[in-house]
């Protein structure tokens, strides 16, 4: 849920959440899904690192910048925010 809570601070202007998990060094992967008129999903983004990274600092970041910064894809808008899935 972070993950979202992120998102919607990026898109609304708000604060970021606070964390809600311990911290440490992990490898980190974020992906964002986007549901398709089909009823399934289709990827909207995706990034990762298989060296450990503080995952506090990760998570804030990888999540932006899946949803924000993927070259292939728009970045997404407010509209978007409710058909997305972890």
């Amino acid at each position: 849920m972070h993950c979202f809570d992120v998102i919607l601070s990026h898109l609304f202007s708000t604060p970021p959440p606070p964390t809600c998990f311990p911290g440490g060094d992990f490898p980190l992967f974020v992906t964002w899904n986007k549901a398709d008129p089909r009823g399934g999903y289709s990827l909207r983004g995706c990034i990762g690192n298989l060296s450990p990274m503080d995952i506090l600092v990760g998570v804030r970041k990888y999540a932006a910048v899946a949803a924000f910064a993927e070259r292939k894809k728009a970045a997404l808008r407010r509209r978007d925010g409710p058909v997305q899935r972890r």
